[in-house]
């Protein structure tokens, strides 16, 4: 699955039969490197003259258009030393810089009512328009010329690092976003998703020449996904738009960021998770949590599993982790997802509330222990159609249909997005694909059989305690 660092983003209803459908003749230029992906559902894609990928959905009846743009870029920077937040950073300066004559990307969303939301990951950024349907032309318009000629400015700068301070200081006070970031960094020796997420002293520091270089080499038409979702103008791509046609047609590789080896030692105790390690970091309340290092995106039936396993154990509502807290009568807040990653991805779980750093270990190890058989066939069943069924309530959006497809383009596997080809696509046929012995089998293979990076989070209320 996605990150939740890109914000609550899932697709568009899947498997609709009443999803209406939109043929679209696109002004693209199609090569044999170049033939459209068959995305099904009325969806098309190829490539633009200024050398932009795209994705247009048409979808829904509400007259609302999500357009995102998906760049392929390390969020530390392409030179050394890493500089955390540059691209993020950046995204922002050029949606708040106000060109001669013009108004900046943020002010014409906002005059039209309209939403706008920028976000990075360890290698990928994303610019999200949603907008009214009847605005959606010059909002496209203005939304792909800012970054295919990104300017920077000054005022444009100071707006950028307020935004950036401000999320710092929520990203500070949120324990469960704390306790993920900790753990990417222990899982990765190097790379953006070891590197801190803000180093605002740092970002002030850059200069806008910098900062422009920056912006050219990352937001050029040919390093961008295009994904337009929603009720979809069949005009929409047509419109003039006057983007240059001159940068190299070759899109940024997707840079991983190196793993850490860990020794492949198993859990010493039926009940008991063992970490490697145990890093503290302060917190506003008690809590743990654990990473493990997954398949990278291609290997596509281990990713769909551990995509189930972080919903038959952590779903809020259903997941037997949640249940087994309120057993305890314990108030705890939790995540647990999959993260897919081009390279190594990560399924990491955090609970939050008090006492939960005292029975989170034995309550998930011994789930994890009784995951390693198989699952009988009418609890698996009714798992793997919650799990469906939940997928299809997060993704019920044009910008989730958008922010889906964006982050497994971004990744290099757009057909297994989630709802892609409704539930005769990639992810759905993994999906169903599912058995009891397979899930068991991927538990044994990436998450009992070795060691976890563990974090603690420590208050002025808890003592720093290991679990053993």
């Amino acid at each position: 699955m996605i990150s939740d660092r890109l914000r609550a983003r899932l697709l568009a209803t899947l498997g609709l039969a009443a999803i209406a459908l939109v043929t679209v003749a696109l002004p693209v230029r199609v090569g044999a490197e170049h033939d459209p992906l068959a995305y099904g559902f009325g969806t098309r894609s190829g490539v633009l003259d200024s050398g932009m990928h795209y994705v247009l959905h048409p979808v829904g009846e509400l007259p609302v258009v999500a357009m995102q743009l998906w760049f392929r870029v390390p969020s530390t920077g392409f030179d050394a030393p890493p500089q955390p937040s540059i691209a993020l950073y950046a995204a922002r300066s050029v949606a708040a810089a106000t060109p001669v004559g013009g108004a900046s990307l943020e002010t014409a969303v906002a005059a039209v009512g309209g939403s706008l939301q920028i976000d990075a990951s360890a290698d990928a950024v994303s610019v999200a328009v949603t907008a009214p349907s009847a605005e959606a032309p010059a909002l496209l318009a203005a939304l792909r010329a800012a970054y295919a000629a990104p300017l920077i400015d000054d005022a444009g700068m100071k707006q950028a690092l307020a935004s950036l301070a401000r999320q710092a200081l929520l990203h500070q006070v949120d324990p469960l976003q704390s306790i993920q970031d900790a753990i990417f960094s222990q899982l990765f020796v190097s790379g953006a998703a070891h590197e801190a997420r803000f180093d605002l002293l740092s970002l002030s520091r850059v200069t806008s020449k910098a900062l422009h270089l920056f912006a050219q080499r990352a937001f050029r038409p040919s390093n961008t996904i295009l994904v337009v979702s929603g009720a979809v103008d069949p005009t929409l791509l047509t419109l003039p738009t006057h983007l240059p046609t001159t940068e190299a047609d070759v899109p940024e590789r997707v840079i991983d960021s190196v793993p850490r080896v860990f020794d492949g030692t198993p859990f010493a105790s039926s009940s008991v998770l063992l970490p490697l390690s145990t890093q503290q970091i302060d917190g506003v309340l008690p809590g743990i949590g654990y990473g493990w290092l997954g398949p990278p995106i291609r290997r596509e039936a281990d990713a769909t599993a551990l995509d189930f396993l972080a919903d038959y154990l952590f779903d809020p509502t259903t997941g037997l982790i949640a249940r087994r807290f309120q057993e305890h009568g314990i108030d705890a807040w939790m995540q647990g997802q999959f993260i897919t990653l081009h390279g190594a991805g990560v399924f990491t779980v955090g609970v939050v509330g008090l006492s939960t750093d005292r029975l989170m270990p034995s309550i998930l190890g011994q789930a994890l222990k009784d995951l390693e058989q198989p699952l009988d066939d009418a609890t698996f069943s009714e798992a793997r159609a919650l799990f469906w069924a939940h997928l299809v309530r997060q993704i019920a959006t044009p910008d989730g249909y958008a922010s889906s497809i964006g982050w497994y383009a971004a990744e290099d596997d757009p057909l297994y997005a989630p709802g892609v080809d409704g539930e005769t696509g990639e992810y759905a046929r993994m999906v169903e694909e599912l058995t009891p012995r397979s899930v068991a089998a991927v538990v044994r293979r990436y998450l009992t059989s070795v060691h976890p990076a563990c974090v603690q989070v420590h208050t002025s209320h808890t003592a720093m305690t290991t679990p053993s």
